[in-house]
């Protein structure tokens, strides 16, 4: 099973709001689910804080 990151629109009090969530692929491709409260970037390190944000950035590429 594969991951990434895509990012949701919702509505929230009648407004339009954008979350970022993890989403999970079956080997064929197809979306399988997704992660049901937004995420923040994480890492045990700096370092790893960086990584996880880099790919939450590549979100944004596959929505416009």
């Amino acid at each position: 099973m594969s991951w990434n990151y895509r990012i949701f629109k919702k509505k929230l009090a009648g407004q339009d709001v954008y979350e970022m969530h993890e989403v999970y692929y079956d080997s064929d491709g197809s979306i399988r689910g997704w992660t049901e409260n937004s995420i923040t970037p994480t890492g045990e390190t700096p370092e790893e804080l960086k990584q996880d944000f880099s790919r939450q950035l590549l979100a944004y590429r596959d929505w416009e």
